[in-house]
């Protein structure tokens, strides 16, 4: 590592480093187009001015950083030389990842309609190791899940209920061998309040790469993405709504259901609103308060130990980062 450490960087080499950091840390093995749709800003910097980076102008630093030695490419996918020590083919096992990942989104597409039947629903975007890429073949299916103004524990309810009867809904006593393909749906939020609560790293670097399966109007990416502008602080580049919104995967329109209409219209007024109340505090009850996990009348977060993930992960990036400045 003695080349690097004389080696000073300029801040679009930073930026590639930082952003080829955070991808690697998640075992994420990225395309140079890849780092260039999510370049980070240096070291997370979140006071570095936004620039006009170009596509050719990341080809040329990666070229560069491969002249030093930093990075490696492997079947069109990089990584860091110092990885090299563990001896895994990063190339081939991304291009296995990705064989995976075409399996697990046809899986998925059967899965969609269903939300059709659910009343309350405003959006459902596939997050998680899916959305990122990371799936493996025993992974489960995450979903983020957006309800209508107060009516978030009201559709927690039938959504459980309802992936339940169908044998098909992740549940807490599974076992890891026992979640293959199964719907976790461990993410709520209002859609009259799309703050979330937790504003890390990981999540920063996941949320960018959602997938909208089911909307019933368009315009919810920009509400989301406006909503949480400290997820836009980190990039160069803050276009990735567009991303999101023109993702090819598939996804289900909004389209009338018998079910789904009348259920809204028996919970819409006062009966609606009890139940609401009633599901928060039972929600609130069975949550152990070890874990991170958090129901408030706007988020429901169910995934376990978020913090401590957090903490990891930097623990790695601070790594990365020590061998590399």
């Amino acid at each position: 590592m003695t080349a690097i450490a004389k080696y000073t960087f300029s801040s679009l080499e930073e930026a590639l480093l930082t952003t080829l950091s955070c991808f690697n840390a998640l075992k994420i093995y990225p395309t140079s187009f890849e780092l260039f749709s999510f370049l980070l800003k240096p070291r997370l910097s979140t006071t570095c001015a936004e620039r006009d980076i170009s596509y050719a102008d990341i080809l040329d630093v990666l070229e560069q950083l491969k002249g030093l030695y930093i990075i490696r490419e492997e079947h069109g996918f990089y990584f860091f030389s110092f990885l090299q020590n563990t001896n895994k083919a990063f190339g081939a096992y991304r291009i296995a990842t990705d064989s995976v990942l075409d399996q697990k989104w046809r899986i998925v597409k059967k899965y969609l309609p269903l939300f059709r039947f659910l009343p309350f629903v405003e959006g459902v975007f596939v997050s998680g190791s899916l959305a990122a890429g990371t799936v493996r073949e025993g992974s489960d299916f995450d979903f983020l899940v957006i309800s209508q103004p107060n009516r978030l524990y009201t559709l927690r309810l039938f959504s459980v209920i309802f992936f339940d009867l169908l044998g098909i809904r992740r549940k807490p006593a599974h076992e890891d061998r026992e979640i293959r393909n199964k719907v976790c749906l461990n993410h709520y939020l209002s859609i009259d309040s799309l703050v979330m609560k937790y504003q890390l790293i990981e999540g920063m670097f996941l949320y960018t790469r959602l997938v909208p399966v089911y909307l019933r109007n368009e315009t919810l990416i920009n509400h989301f993405f406006r909503a949480n502008e400290w997820i836009r602080d980190y990039f160069f580049r803050s276009s990735f709504e567009e991303r999101v919104r023109f993702s090819e995967r598939p996804r289900v329109t909004c389209s009338w259901n018998f079910m789904r209409v009348f259920l809204e219209f028996v919970f819409r007024g006062h009966i609606g609103d009890a139940l609401e109340v009633y599901m928060h505090k039972w929600q609130k009850k069975r949550i152990p308060e070890e874990q991170n996990l958090f129901a408030t009348p706007h988020e429901l977060n169910l995934h376990p130990n978020l913090e401590k993930r957090h903490e990891r992960l930097r623990a790695v990036l601070k790594t990365y980062f020590s061998k590399l400045w």
